[in-house]
């Protein structure tokens, strides 16, 4: 199979999520390619630009924000639990923020 997401910023990125969880669990094709359309680079999309001032900061609890779905989440698919947001940059250290 092979696929194009336009867009790289939260929602594609979930998208991205669900279709390597469907596949991990379930697979239903031999070789997945998916390719990814943004001018932007991937995980902020257009509306979060890294080079913004750190004072306009998302308006969300970094510990509240993740990519992956666990139990809280009432969704089709598997779930996939990972780190939320605030994890993740606690594990990747100080010097990465």
């Amino acid at each position: 199979m092979e696929v194009c997401l336009v867009g790289a910023g939260p929602r594609g990125l979930s998208v991205l999520e669900r279709l390597c969880a469907h596949e991990r669990t379930s697979p239903r094709w031999g070789h997945v390619t998916v390719h990814v359309v943004d001018p932007g680079p991937p995980g902020s999309g257009q509306v979060w630009r890294p080079s913004q001032s750190r004072h306009l900061l998302m308006n969300t609890v970094a510990s509240q924000v993740t990519v992956y779905t666990d139990a809280s989440v009432s969704i089709a698919g598997p779930l996939e639990e990972g780190p939320s947001l605030y994890q993740w940059a606690k594990a990747i250290g100080p010097s990465a923020l």
